[in-house]
């Protein structure tokens, strides 16, 4: 079987990395019937501890940036056919990391406003991490595409950094859930027709069982993507 190699730089954070490596095993067992061992894509996963990132996201741009570029090429001359990145804040580098490896870089970004185009609805809310948030990353590719982005307010984000930091600790609970759940009626009253969640850690708080608008899941969408493209699809 000619499978491809999947490159994951993660870490960011870690129980993102391990639940994002979990995706892919079921997705691979969904789509192609993969049972054994050489059924299932080879990865190469660096999960890093990135430098510059604090509790209000990204705050030094110069030292995250360095970092990505550095393992970006390492993952290229360990032998991935491409490199998925299951973080959304730091793909405001993302050019500069296509500009660095001859492999392609697959923008969790990119997949997920595509993912919600497809949809058909055009007024999309999206909840996102604080840097996500200031870069405006999902609004502006929104507006490429020809649809309507909707921002949480400022305090909504706050209450957000909350819920993340929870999940990156572990101590996410059911309190957690309907933050989100409020937060998503807010936008759906504020005429969102589907809400992208357009940060990593709030996939692991929130799920479409919990919530009755249609939800385009970022991590979800970008392990299905790699699955795709490691079987040839």
């Amino acid at each position: 079987m000619n499978l491809k190699t999947i490159g994951v730089l993660g870490g960011m954070g870690p129980v993102v990395t391990a639940e994002f490596m979990r995706y892919l095993v079921k997705f691979s067992q969904i789509k192609s019937g993969a049972v054994q061992d050489n059924e299932y894509p080879p990865s190469i996963v660096y999960s890093i501890g990135l430098e510059g990132f604090g509790e209000k996201g990204i705050t030094d741009r110069r030292i995250v940036k360095e970092q990505l570029l550095n393992y970006v090429k390492k993952i290229e001359s360990d032998g991935a056919d491409f490199i998925v990145i299951p973080c959304n804040s730091v793909h405001e580098f993302i050019d500069d990391m296509r500009n660095e490896v001859g492999i392609p870089i697959i923008s969790i970004i990119e997949e997920v406003c595509k993912k919600a185009k497809a949809i058909g609805s055009r007024n999309v809310g999206v909840l996102s991490g604080i840097s996500t948030y200031e870069t405006k990353l999902y609004i502006k590719f929104l507006e490429s595409l020809g649809l309507h982005g909707i921002n949480v307010t400022q305090s909504q984000n706050i209450e957000l950094k909350n819920v993340i930091r929870n999940v990156m600790g572990g101590a996410n609970n059911k309190d957690d859930t309907k933050v989100l759940k409020r937060i998503v009626c807010d936008l759906n009253v504020r005429g969102a027709e589907i809400i992208i969640v357009g940060c990593t850690e709030l996939s692991l708080a929130v799920s479409q069982n919990d919530i009755d608008v249609k939800l385009v899941d970022s991590l979800e969408v970008l392990a299905h993507v790699a699955v795709d493209l490691a079987y040839g699809n």
